[in-house]
Parts: structure tokens; C-alpha cells; sequence
């Protein structure tokens, strides 16, 4: 299994803070002619306090460690600034890391499907020449996002690794908290949706999924949707 570059991130994250009150939040604004914004956030603020004071009664080695691990994951993750803006067909390509709240995000605009899963598959790849994968269609008003997130694979690959500080961790317990949500909004009305998890706005214009990478229940189907607008 590759790892991407953003499950990369997140896992290191995780690692070095020993938190599993984490979101990974997936937003999407598409007007009607496929152009929009789309951005990617990793957010840890829920566990702010409990983290500051795990901090706090750290050594300073240990706070020293932890500082640099963060800071690794933070260039490892800024380096993909640079390649979004010379991509053809995204703009305005920001990142925010807001360490005080435990925040991290990159954002773009895109002009079309097409550089939206190019962008994303340059956001999350760490490997030269991967294989490009399609998050998103979008044809006659439908768009369908596959359910594809390696997340959960990474972080099952890490338990059994003999050298993680993860090793033999339970995932259905100290990671039930770890969850995926996608938050999709449009210029005009969605007339329907396939996932059944989906949470509609009253205007009819989003539509959003919380889903948890290791709670196995009829509720929790996935991130993959089709939504006809």
C-alpha cells in the first residue's frame, strides 16, 4: 500500500500528539460549470486543551521532539504549495497552519473536474510518476465522489509496525474518535443524493457525510456518493 503524502501527515501528527480526537475535513464549493474551490484541513482542535497540557508536562526533550516532528510534517506538507501553482487549471492555492488550535489545511481553486483530481492527487501523493486516481466526475449535473480514502489503511499498516509508538494499539478504541467528513456545496439546488449518511441544508444547496474510519455500524457507509444537482 502507498502512503500518501497527507495520510503521511496526519499519522505523524497523530504519533507525536497520541490523539485520536481528529477530523480530516473534505470541502467542496462547484458551480454549475464545473469550476470551484476545494480545500483539504486536518483538525485537532476538539483535543486543544487535553494537547497543551500533555505538552506542558512533557520534558523538555520531549517537547523539543515533538516541535520538530511537527515542524517535518508541516514543510513535508507546504511542499506541494509551490507545484498546485504551476498547475494548469488551479489558482490561488493557500495554506494555514494554525498550531495554536492544531489546524492545518491547503486550499485551491479549479476549473474544472479534471484539474481538481490532478490537484488532489498532487496534494496527497509523496511518490514521483503514482498512479493518478479519480476522486471526482462531474457530467449533466451529477458529480460522484468514489469512496476513496487511504487514511484507515495507513493507520492499520502503522499498528503493526514494530517501531511505532502505535504498535499493538486497539483501533476500535483509542481510534473511534478519528473521522472523515465531506462538506459539498453548489450554486443551485441538489435534487438527490446515493448515500444514504447524507445530511442535506435546509436551502438544498450542501450536503455533508461524517464518516469514522474504525466504527462498523449500518450508519457509517463511506465517503463514495452520488449527487445529482
Amino acid at each position: 500500500m502507498r502512503k500518501s503524502l497527507f495520510s503521511l501527515f496526519t499519522l505523524m501528527v497523530v504519533s507525536l500528539l497520541m490523539t485520536s480526537c481528529l477530523e480530516v475535513k473534505e470541502k467542496l464549493y462547484m458551480k454549475k460549470n464545473g469550476k470551484g474551490n476545494f480545500s483539504l484541513t486536518i483538525d485537532m482542535s476538539q483535543s486543544k486543551y487535553m494537547l497543551n497540557m500533555m505538552q506542558a508536562m512533557a520534558s523538555e526533550e520531549e517537547q523539543q521532539k515533538t516541535e520538530a516532528g511537527l515542524n517535518k510534517a508541516k514543510y513535508l506538507f507546504s511542499k506541494k504549495t509551490s507545484q498546485l501553482e504551476r498547475m494548469k487549471g488551479v489558482s490561488n492555492v493557500q495554506q494555514n497552519n494554525d498550531d495554536s488550535n492544531y489546524i492545518y489545511s491547503i486550499s485551491f481553486d479549479f476549473d474544472n473536474v479534471e484539474a481538481l483530481n490532478k490537484a488532489i492527487n498532487a496534494t496527497i501523493d509523496n511518490k514521483k510518476n503514482a498512479i493518478e486516481r479519480e476522486f471526482f466526475t462531474y457530467d449533466k449535473g451529477e458529480l460522484v465522489r468514489s469512496d476513496v480514502i487511504d487514511l484507515k489503511g495507513v493507520i492499520e499498516k502503522e499498528l503493526k509496525n514494530e517501531k511505532s509508538p502505535l504498535k499493538n494499539v486497539d483501533p476500535s478504541t483509542i481510534f473511534k474518535d478519528v473521522a472523515y467528513l465531506t462538506d459539498y456545496s453548489f450554486d443551485r439546488k441538489i435534487k438527490n443524493v446515493s448515500n444514504k449518511s447524507s445530511i442535506i441544508s435546509e436551502d438544498d444547496k450542501n450536503v455533508r457525510i461524517k464518516y469514522y474510519l474504525f466504527r462498523d455500524n449500518a450508519a457509517n457507509q463511506g465517503v463514495g456518493n452520488r449527487i445529482n444537482i
